[in-house]
């Protein structure tokens, strides 16, 4: 497959994108990746003014892309758990930093920042698991305490009555419901701007009127959560960030 290498305005940005000829291919696609960046796959015999078409007329949709790797490249720079940098808490990036009063174990937060005694953490064996391992706990404990509010008042507005509520470490689902009426609720939602979480909550609650995926459930979800759409995108384009 032969590849060539272009620029093309879009708006107010110069977007770099490439072209790549696949013999596969029966009609031009678009896409985008962290690694490759822009790409147009396209069969033999495809004029450059078509391809720089296809672009322009999906020019709204590769920026919105763009934006959302820029944003996971530039948070992932901070990814490492070291004293001045942030992470996620209800959609907002708080700072760590160090509070030598603490004891290893000892952790708060203010003012959009969570605070540790970096320097006796770090004089114990592999600290950053130490370290980490001590931010799980802290966020689960608050993710128990702000969904089981959530839930209460979600049901209530629902009409529904829930059994039990636990906080998971699941890796592929953010909530669940059983036929006992018990919810799960996966406890990196605690990273997600608070709408994202009331989403999942009231998913899951909807659940308990409307067991399937019907249309039913979908209009109940949509009567509590009128964007709950926008919600469902921003997690599958954000998810990724919802760890450290």
């Amino acid at each position: 497959m032969a590849t060539k290498s272009y620029e093309i305005q879009l708006d107010s940005h110069i977007v770099p994108y490439s072209v790549r000829i696949s013999n596969r291919a029966k009609f031009m696609r678009l896409v985008i990746s962290r690694d490759r960046g822009l790409e147009i796959v396209t069969p033999k015999k495809i004029s450059p003014s078509k391809a720089k078409r296809l672009l322009k007329d999906h020019s709204v949709w590769i920026l919105g892309k763009i934006k959302i790797i820029y944003e996971i490249a530039e948070y992932n720079q901070f990814r490492p758990i070291v004293e001045g940098n942030r992470i996620l808490f209800l959609g907002k990036k708080w700072s760590l930093r160090c509070d030598e009063s603490l004891n290893p174990k000892g952790i708060f937060f203010e003012n959009k920042a969570i605070y540790l005694n970096f320097t006796s953490l770090n004089q114990l064996d592999n600290p950053q698991a130490i370290i980490r391992n001590l931010l799980t706990g802290w966020y689960k404990n608050q993710a128990k305490e702000i969904i089981h509010h959530r839930v209460e008042y979600y049901s209530e507005k629902i009409g529904v009555q829930f059994n039990k509520i636990t906080i998971k470490n699941q890796k592929t689902r953010w909530g669940s419901c059983s036929s006992l009426k018990n919810l799960n609720f996966n406890w990196r939602l605690i990273m997600a701007p608070p709408e994202v979480l009331d989403y999942i909550i009231i998913h899951e609650l909807a659940h308990l009127k409307e067991l399937n995926h019907s249309p039913e459930f979908w209009e109940l979800v949509q009567s509590v959560c009128p964007n709950y759409r926008h919600h469902e995108s921003w997690l599958k384009n954000y998810s990724q960030l919802l760890t450290f």
